[in-house]
């Protein structure tokens, strides 16, 4: 494909956003406009797959919203951020400076009342309060307390959190399988986790076992 674009992001599902005279629109891998250049800014779609509907973020006028595929509006311009496309049938959403989740109707089903909110995954929100994170689940109500420093998303059963300066991996029981140990962690895929120790990264298990490390 020719350089013709000011900006491109990735391919999912075979549709990649694209930025050209000053708006964004969507191609597919022949290079063909499969949604018109017409946003503010666009977002790559979400994975297709298990049953959901992938939709992507772009902004119209000032405001976000999702599209699906075909680029029909599947939620409408309200907010003034949308921090992920609908995961577990929700997606984060900002309003008046608060953070809550709405459905795929654009309705709020967890109200806003965070400072920050991360897409939903194996059943639980990522959300802070007061500089703490803590997770929610589909009711808004606190699975696990807010007092981390710093976290990400559980994949499965295992999320990284920081506690003073070290990163380490909870349960879903709030118990730390893996202690606070690592410098930098993120979360598991595909059995593995990105970690780091001063200068050095590598990969762990799921029982914090190195399976690589970086060598000098």
């Amino acid at each position: 494909m020719n350089p013709q674009f000011d900006e491109a992001r990735n391919f999912v599902g075979g549709i990649a956003p694209v930025k050209a005279r000053d708006l964004w629109g969507y191609i597919n891998r022949k290079g063909e406009f499969v949604i018109p250049l017409a946003f503010q800014l666009a977002r790559s779609f979400s994975p297709p797959g298990d049953g959901k509907k992938n939709t992507a973020r772009v902004m119209d006028k000032g405001k976000w919203e999702l599209i699906d595929p075909l680029g029909r509006v599947v939620v409408k311009p309200n907010f003034e951020e949308l921090a992920g496309p609908l995961e577990e049938g929700v997606a984060p959403a900002k309003v008046n400076g608060r953070w809550g989740y709405i459905d795929r109707s654009g309705e709020f089903v967890i109200s806003p009342q965070f400072d920050s909110a991360k897409p939903f995954s194996s059943g639980l929100g990522l959300v802070a309060r007061d500089k703490k994170w803590c997770f929610v689940n589909r009711k808004g109500e606190v699975f696990l307390p807010c007092k981390y420093e710093g976290a990400d998303e559980f994949n499965p059963d295992l999320a990284p959190i920081q506690v003073g300066s070290k990163w380490g991996y909870i349960n879903k029981n709030g118990k730390f399988v893996i202690e606070p140990q690592f410098d930098g962690a993120k979360k598991f895929d595909d059995g593995l986790a990105e970690v780091q120790v001063a200068d050095v990264y590598g990969y762990i298990d799921s029982k914090g076992h190195w399976v690589w490390k970086q060598t000098k």
